[in-house]
């Protein structure tokens, strides 16, 4: 269960649409200055409060603020899309993903 945080980092890291916009060190630097929380510590916290585990993240913009866009399958098959505020941590919305 350990490996999933690494995963869903390098599945951000490969698959992210701001890569258009950002490189990987810039998105390093955002994480290492505090301007933006690490992604394992979001996972971390996500899996405190919901069962199951990410299958897929995006670093995205979105209503001017760049947030963690997580796929997340519950113990049930469910896939949730969680979009998480990149800089405070904060839960923006929750919804089953169609």
């Amino acid at each position: 269960m350990k490996a999933w945080p690494i995963v869903a980092f390098l599945m951000l890291l490969i698959t992210s649409p701001v890569m258009a916009d950002l490189s990987i060190d810039e998105v390093r630097s955002l994480t290492e200055r505090g301007e933006i929380q690490p992604l394992q510590g979001i996972l971390a916290e996500l899996q405190k409060v919901r069962a199951g585990h990410a299958i897929e993240v995006e670093l995205e913009q979105e209503d001017g603020r760049l947030v963690y866009e997580v796929e997340w399958l519950d113990p049930q098959g469910k896939v949730w899309e969680i979009l998480i505020d990149a800089v405070s941590g904060e839960q923006i919305k929750v919804k089953e993903d169609d």
